[in-house]
């Protein structure tokens, strides 16, 4: 064990020491957070060799979590209205398409590969709102038309939702950034793009190296990234980006009443790889809103016979305006959530994370909000619409941030998912 005291004060300047640029310039990385010590406790008992001798006060940050322009909610995205088996475990057909709405607008992206923090693996699966921004692919081409190219690095590795095949089946491309244009619209990238796509979603490669691979002549193929995560690049850490934080609950509808009462159980993963499970039973045609918050789907099956009156009702599965808040939210007032112009100004469709053991029926382990029925500063509730930006930031109180330790982190992230 080693504790540095210093008379004062801790600088760290980075390339404003000499004007170089280092890969590991970047923000510094202090474990639970700072404090500000009180200035009335001088002279400070310096030489105390006991725990919690210094006063003080907790510097408690915004998290930003989410900074998006969520797709508009709809009860089809993940799955297309569809008869299901009356026999128990029968996968539904997911949406297998990449169809990009707008210029850094997030979509459903299927075929998406990412870290499956349970196994150490990795998992094929649908993602939800996928991507820090999107781009305009056109087949077997290096140039990618962008909304910002200042989002990007040269030497950054990413994911292009849908472009890593010709053929009908959307293949994820994982390719390098190469070089971007001085109009700001531009980047190129290697690998080349094999699909033409309108508004395509990019998403961040789990490989962080910037240096640009050597032609192939001078040695074996560089590694590239095989997977996706929201985590960008911040000198010698990885820093949660907020543009990919976007996780939302499922909904669940049926095309008729008296038979619409399919069970469905959605297995996933949450913002951070954790499996996940979600039961959810259709109440006919009023759309059911699941609990927890996805960011990735692997599949949505039949829980049991189907209770009908007939053969049953065909049933389609979509994302809803409920969005995870990331970390664990206990207490509304440490959150703000900015949506449809305004900010919250009281709790309404808040959930509170769960404070007992999950399973596939309780609430989201981090909590929830129905961005919909939240009353904002312009008095008007709003659905999602693709147009509409919504961002959630958290203070973490004191007790979650100083609890959580590598023992035991459910004070900042949630009971165990299940």
């Amino acid at each position: 064990m080693a504790e540095t005291l210093l008379r004062g004060p801790g600088i760290s300047i980075g390339s404003l020491m000499d004007g170089r640029v280092e890969p590991f310039d970047g923000p510094s990385i202090s474990y639970q957070g700072d404090m500000v010590p009180d200035p009335r406790q001088s002279p400070a008992n310096k030489d105390g060799l006991s725990p919690g001798v210094v006063k003080g006060f907790f510097n408690n940050p915004y998290f930003v979590l989410i900074d998006v322009v969520p797709q508009a909610n709809s009860t089809t995205t993940i799955a297309a209205s569809q008869v299901p088996s009356t026999t128990a475990g029968v996968a539904l057909a997911l949406t297998t398409a990449v169809l990009g709405t707008a210029a850094g607008v997030q979509v459903w992206t299927p075929g998406i590969t990412i870290y499956n923090a349970s196994t150490g693996g990795t998992a094929s699966v649908g993602a939800i709102d996928f991507g820090f921004t999107t781009g305009t692919t056109a087949a077997n081409s290096t140039t990618v038309v962008v909304v910002d190219n200042s989002q990007f690095t040269i030497g950054q590795w990413i994911v292009i939702g849908g472009a890593g095949s010709g053929s009908a089946t959307n293949v994820q491309l994982f390719t390098q950034v190469q070089s971007k244009s001085t109009n700001t619209t531009v980047i190129t990238v290697s690998p080349a793009a094999a699909t033409a796509l309108n508004n395509a979603p990019i998403g961040q490669g789990n490989l962080y190296n910037t240096l640009l691979p050597p032609a192939t002549q001078f040695g074996p193929a560089a590694a590239s990234a095989n997977a996706s995560e929201p985590y960008r690049l911040a000198g010698f850490g990885l820093t949660f980006d907020s543009l990919q934080g976007s996780c939302r609950a499922l909904s669940v509808a049926a095309a008729s009443v008296g038979s619409g009462t399919t069970t469905l159980l959605a297995s996933g993963y949450d913002i951070y790889g954790y499996p996940m499970t979600e039961s959810i039973t259709a109440n006919g045609t009023t759309v059911v809103n699941g609990k927890k918050a996805f960011k990735y789907v692997a599949s949505v099956v039949t829980a049991g016979t189907a209770a009908t009156s007939g053969a049953p009702a065909a049933v389609s599965v979509g994302i809803s305006d409920v969005f995870g808040v990331n970390i664990r939210s206990d207490k509304w007032e440490y959150l703000n959530i900015f949506w449809n112009g305004g900010f919250a100004i009281n709790n309404t469709g808040w959930t509170k994370a769960l404070s007992t053991t999950s399973s596939s029926t309780t609430v989201d382990v981090r909590g929830t909000q129905n961005v919909s029925t939240a009353l904002t500063g312009t008095g008007v509730a709003a659905p999602t619409d693709g147009v509409r930006r919504l961002t959630i930031m958290m203070s973490v109180p004191v007790q979650n941030m100083i609890n959580a330790t590598p023992l035991n982190s459910s004070t900042l992230f949630g009971t165990t998912q299940a």
